[in-house]
């Protein structure tokens, strides 16, 4: 028991003889031997052994000195000042002493945030903290920020994105996104024009429909013929065929009577509409009417059968519509086929 306090008793009086430190500021030491010391354990072991109540620090250098039994003992302290002060920088991870004191000077104890301080040009310290603490990687991007009324980097940065495409807001961004634009020239134009999706638009465009009106009726037709498609197994002249067929009222017509009756119904049609049918066909050279002459109908009438539709005799040439409009089902094709075109309730959510 008798050695444990002696031994108590022995450590206060190094601790307390360590703390109570006197650190002098020298130029240099010469003529002198000097033993240097590695590592601050063995310096704070003969500082508490020895009673040293002085200690030499020489700023030159960066060395700490103490005298013992007549010895100069020494160990770089890398610019601190004190031996409380190499503990407290080098745990928090200051790169040397003059950093750790010039942090302390504009009180920060954070290493992370005094090299992000003296890295940019922020106005004060609190600044810089705050833009540590919302994520800003420099002082340029934090100030340009707070112009445009924007805390945090993750909402600047996305609005630096949409704004860098060509948006004027992030919820235009998000919703071209959403329906699959990705050029904000084509969202802009698209709305304007009254189209919804980038499908759409893109098709109207492929098609020269930039009109609503126009690309509605032909997405209808085409929508039509694909489902005629997919129902009977013809390819898509044939359907294009039979789609004006339907159309026909009910009453009986010679061949010769028939092609001027598809003929007229296909020029109901605007002529964008039928220069789209016509690039939608693939028969633009001669223009889908070629499809309604006598010859075409007879070759149709020979290899598609129209039985829904009425009855056709080879013999008189005579073409018997029974009134009929067949429903075929939607094909996934035709589904997308559809158009986009917004509708008033779009517009009017839009304008919300």
């Amino acid at each position: 028991m008798k050695k444990l306090f002696v031994a108590l008793a022995f450590i206060f009086a190094s601790f307390r003889a360590w703390a109570e430190i006197r650190y002098i500021e020298i130029e240099s030491v010469s003529n002198t031997a000097i033993v240097r010391l590695k590592r601050l354990e063995d310096l704070e072991f003969l500082i508490g052994k020895n009673n040293i109540s002085v200690a030499f620090f020489q700023k030159s250098s960066g060395d700490l000195l103490i005298t013992a039994s007549g010895t100069y003992f020494s160990i770089f302290l890398n610019g601190y000042r004190t031996i409380d002060d190499y503990k407290k920088g080098t745990s928090a991870g200051f790169k040397n002493g003059s950093d750790f004191s010039d942090a302390e000077k504009h009180g920060i104890t954070s290493s992370e945030l005094y090299y992000f301080f003296t890295s940019n040009r922020f106005s004060t310290v609190a600044d810089c903290s705050d833009a540590r603490k919302n994520g800003f990687p420099s002082s340029n991007q934090y100030y340009a920020a707070k112009e445009k009324g924007f805390s945090k980097y993750s909402d600047y940065s996305e609005y630096l994105k949409y704004t860098e495409l060509g948006y004027k807001t992030k919820e235009d961004w998000k919703k071209a996104e959403k329906k699959g634009f990705s050029y904000a020239s084509y969202f802009y134009d698209a709305q304007a024009k009254g189209f919804s999706t980038n499908a759409d638009y893109q098709k109207a465009k492929s098609y020269n429909l930039m009109d609503e009106s126009s690309f509605k009726k032909f997405c209808e037709i085409e929508d039509s013929i694909e489902r005629i498609i997919s129902a009977k197994t013809i390819d898509k002249r044939q359907a294009f065929v039979f789609y004006f067929l339907v159309q026909l009222p009910k009453g009986e017509s010679a061949i010769s009577v028939l092609s001027k009756s598809l003929k007229n119904l296909y020029d109901e049609n605007s002529s964008d509409v039928k220069n789209a049918l016509s690039k939608y066909v693939n028969n633009s050279y001669y223009g889908p009417t070629s499809l309604f002459d006598q010859d075409s109908l007879r070759s149709f009438f020979a290899s598609v059968k129209t039985s829904e539709l009425g009855s056709y005799s080879s013999k008189t040439e005579i073409f018997k519509r029974n009134g009929n409009k067949p429903n075929y089902p939607a094909t996934k094709k035709a589904s997308n086929g559809k158009s986009g075109m917004r509708n008033n309730d779009e517009n009017k959510a839009d304008a919300k």
